[in-house]
């Protein structure tokens, strides 16, 4: 089942989370009027000032997630941005089960 993480409507902001017995670290920072995302799990770095799309997976790469979750920011066709969060742009985290069946 899609978690989905409510993110503060300001233009920086960092903060943990743990599902699926995985700790995460994510760093959310906007550049003129993009945002980029980098994510820590279980101390390991997996990516690092990722541009932020709307409704694509943030996690590329199959070793990022393998017999992980995901996550994506889901929403209109525009790039997120901060002032839209919650509003029309949303976090979501994809879980190992709905990596696995392509949900």
């Amino acid at each position: 089942m899609t978690v989905e993480i409510n993110l503060e409507q300001v233009p920086n902001q960092n903060f943990q989370l743990v599902v699926e017995q995985d700790s995460y670290d994510i760093t959310l920072l906007t550049i003129t009027d993009l945002t980029y995302v980098s994510i820590t799990r279980n101390n390991e770095v997996i990516i690092s000032n990722t541009k932020a799309v709307p409704n694509k997976n943030i996690l590329e790469n199959l070793y990022q997630y393998n017999e992980h979750g995901n996550f994506l920011f889901t929403g209109e066709d525009d790039y997120p941005f901060y002032e839209n969060f919650g509003v029309s742009n949303t976090f979501q985290y994809v879980t190992k089960a709905e990596v696995i069946s392509g949900s």
